[in-house]
C-alpha cells in the first residue's frame, strides 16, 4: 500500500519531487479527502455492499496542505487533461461544502506535463498549478 492513500502510482514521483522542492515538513498532509454527494443505493442493497459503494462514490482529493498561509487542495498528476481541470475548480468548492472553515482556501494542480490545450485553459482561467 502506498503511503500516499489513493495516489496513483505515477503521480507518486510528481509529487515526491514538490515534496522535496518545497521542503515542506512544516506543512500538515491529509490525503485521500473525500468530497460530494455519494451516490443513491437501493435500499436492499446487502452488506458489505452498502458500505462500499458509499464510500467509493465520493470524490477524493489527492492532498489537503494546511499550512501558515491557509488550505491548498492539491491535484497531483504525471499527465494533466481536462479532468485535472474539473478536478481544481470542483474540488476547493465541494470541499467548503463539507469542512466549514475561515481558513483562506485555494486549488493547486500539480504535474509534470500537460495534454494537449490543457495548459492554455489554466493559463486563460488564472488557475494555479506547478510543474515540477
Amino acid at each position: 500500500m502506498s503511503q500516499y492513500p489513493h495516489m496513483m502510482p505515477e503521480d507518486v514521483p510528481v509529487w515526491e519531487r514538490w515534496l522535496a522542492k518545497h521542503h515542506a515538513d512544516n506543512f500538515l498532509y491529509d490525503y485521500d479527502v473525500q468530497v460530494g454527494s455519494n451516490i443513491t443505493t437501493p435500499e436492499d442493497l446487502p452488506e458489505p455492499y452498502g458500505t462500499m459503494a458509499l464510500g467509493l462514490s465520493k470524490k477524493r482529493i489527492d492532498v489537503v496542505i494546511t499550512n501558515d498561509e491557509g488550505i491548498i487542495i492539491a491535484e497531483v498528476k504525471r499527465l494533466a487533461g481536462w479532468t485535472a481541470i474539473g478536478q481544481i475548480f470542483g474540488y476547493p468548492l465541494l470541499f467548503l461544502d463539507e469542512y466549514e472553515t475561515d481558513i483562506p482556501v485555494t486549488g493547486l494542480l500539480i504535474v509534470e506535463s500537460f495534454t494537449k490545450d490543457t495548459q492554455r485553459i489554466l493559463d486563460a482561467f488564472q488557475v494555479p498549478y506547478e510543474i515540477v
